[in-house]
């Protein structure tokens, strides 16, 4: 997020996730899937 100067909610609209996802993908409290995994490496959200 640092990297994009993204906000939590912009990515998640982007995305189509709820902004509640993406807090808990954050926070640890749940794994991104890699349907989703491939869309943030796309997106250069992750490495």
């Amino acid at each position: 997020m640092n990297r994009t100067g993204k906000k939590q909610y912009e990515l998640a609209a982007e995305i189509g996730v709820p902004p509640q996802t993406v807090n808990r993908w954050l926070n640890g409290k749940a794994a991104v899937s890699k349907a989703y995994s491939v869309i943030l490496k796309s997106k250069g959200i992750i490495p």
